[in-house]
């Protein structure tokens, strides 16, 4: 049975990760009218680049390639691997979203929007 200060704490978390995105989107888009599709796109890019693609490349790395596989048994490069792949996938996602999706968004608003539905997802 799972302790009830456990179940307390996480649905705090639960709360604060779905509320903090949540009340940035709505104080800025108040404040400074942020685009809700910047918001959507942020959110959209990180699920494709980060959850979906970066996840197909930890998979061959750290489950299917056996070489590799033996290299990132050293904590050292294992996390050279994870940051250089979120670092990677992350900024290629972010290129190609600005770049191809959001062509004429280069407003400081445009970076915020984006960035509350990237983080906040």
């Amino acid at each position: 049975m799972v302790d009830s200060l456990a179940i307390t704490f996480l649905m705090i978390s639960v709360m604060l990760a779905i509320g903090v995105p949540v009340a940035f989107l709505i104080f800025f888009h108040r404040r400074f009218t942020v685009s809700w599709k910047h918001v959507l796109v942020g959110a959209g890019i990180f699920i494709v680049f980060a959850l979906i693609l970066e996840k197909m490349l930890h998979a061959y790395v750290l489950d299917m390639n056996p070489v590799t596989m033996k290299w990132v048994k050293n904590p050292y490069f294992y996390a050279l691997y994870g940051g250089l792949a979120a670092g990677v996938f992350e900024e290629v996602g972010r290129f190609i979203g600005f770049r191809y999706i959001l062509q004429k968004s280069h407003d400081w608003e445009d970076g915020i929007s984006y960035g509350i539905g990237h983080g906040g997802i």
